[in-house]
């Protein structure tokens, strides 16, 4: 690999200039690209794309109006909205008229040019149309397409190890869905355990559950204090110390598992479990994230999960040596997942520093 200091001084000898995105770019309306009907399904060939969050949105049967793309005549597609926006490399119909299309002007190196734009800072605050009022008039630092090519060859690189971790992960949550699938269930059954596992309603595994209390957060609190959300805040003293299971019990999570080792107090908007001691706190909650408790949630203004209906369910278990046999591997599988997390965070951040370092125009 080169080294893009010596050719910024070999072929930028007076700085880097910078140009306006316009003068990168050109841009198509979408209008003939707009799908017809939103019935979507995983059938169909054509991906519904959005450049927001969601980016695929469903897959249409259209055959008409098909915007033509591949890893050769790639485009982005920016929200005029929003300002949000993606790499697309394969064909594909939009969502709606708020779109744009994007391709690259003259000898310059596209995907340069769609890193940079990621370095913009603008948060749109308005309902307006963005690209031609503002955001084509934001500068990009333009060095010769050489070191273009050459930070475009740094960051590519970063985005396939990226890329590369998140598959390991999404390799190895599948691989530990499959085993809670049929250990928790006793499809599978380990080597050694053939007692017959015990058919059982949920409140008899549990020594209690309930609702938590209305807490307050306190600025220099050092107890975390855990609601549907997860943590949502600090207080200055608690009220368990103990291993327990929170289940959100309102809103958009309700039904959301989280477990919890540490001294904390527990909101009135989660339920708190604790498990008897004739079974294994860990394979009670993975036998509960199995289960999926958010199946239980009612209501659609605010959604709801009571005690009442958790405590019912039925289920099978088996005696606690076997218990802890299965966390045994499951735990393995967090663990080996955590660290993949760990190291996809770190890639990520190196992402990050060499974009700023990259493309700073220095």
């Amino acid at each position: 690999m080169k080294d893009i200091n010596h050719l910024i001084k070999k072929l930028c000898p007076n700085g880097i200039k910078y140009k306006k995105l316009e003068d990168c770019l050109d841009y198509e309306q979408p209008t003939k690209y707009i799908v017809k009907s939103t019935e979507y399904n995983d059938s169909y060939k054509t991906p519904v794309l959005t450049a927001g969050q969601s980016f695929i949105l469903g897959y249409t049967g259209e055959t008409d109006g098909i915007y033509k793309a591949d890893s050769k005549n790639p485009v982005i597609i920016f929200d005029d909205f929003t300002t949000g926006f993606h790499w697309v490399d394969f064909d594909f119909k939009v969502k709606s008229s708020a779109m744009k299309m994007l391709r690259p002007k003259n000898n310059i190196c596209f995907r340069y040019v769609f890193y940079a734009m990621s370095c913009i800072k603008f948060q749109a605050s308005s309902h307006v149309r963005h690209w031609i009022s503002v955001y084509s008039q934001f500068q990009i630092p333009i060095p010769p397409v050489e070191i273009q090519r050459e930070i475009t060859e740094i960051l590519s690189t970063q985005d396939k190890l990226i890329e590369l971790k998140q598959n390991l992960i999404d390799q190895k949550k599948q691989q530990k869905k499959w085993l809670m699938q049929n250990l928790l269930t006793g499809k599978i059954r380990l080597k050694g355990f053939k007692g017959e596992w015990e058919k059982v309603k949920l409140e008899e595994i549990f020594s209690s559950i309930n609702s938590g209390k209305s807490v307050k957060n306190e600025e220099n609190g050092i107890y975390s204090i855990y609601g549907s959300t997860g943590e949502i805040g600090k207080a200055n003293s608690y009220d368990y110390d103990e291993n327990i299971i929170i289940v959100a019990r309102v809103g958009a999570n309700a039904g959301s598992l989280y477990k919890i080792y540490n001294k904390c107090k527990i909101s009135d908007n989660a339920l708190l479990i604790r498990i008897n001691e004739k079974n294994s706190f860990l394979f009670i909650f993975y036998l509960l994230c199995q289960i999926n408790l958010r199946n239980l949630v009612y209501g659609s203004g605010q959604p709801l999960i009571t005690s009442g209906h958790i405590k019912k369910i039925l289920t099978c278990i088996p005696l606690i040596e076997e218990q802890t046999a299965i966390v045994e591997i499951l735990s393995v599988q967090d663990r080996e997942i955590e660290l993949l997390e760990k190291e996809l965070e770190q890639e990520k951040l190196k992402k990050k520093f060499l974009m700023n370092l990259l493309l700073s125009g220095k």
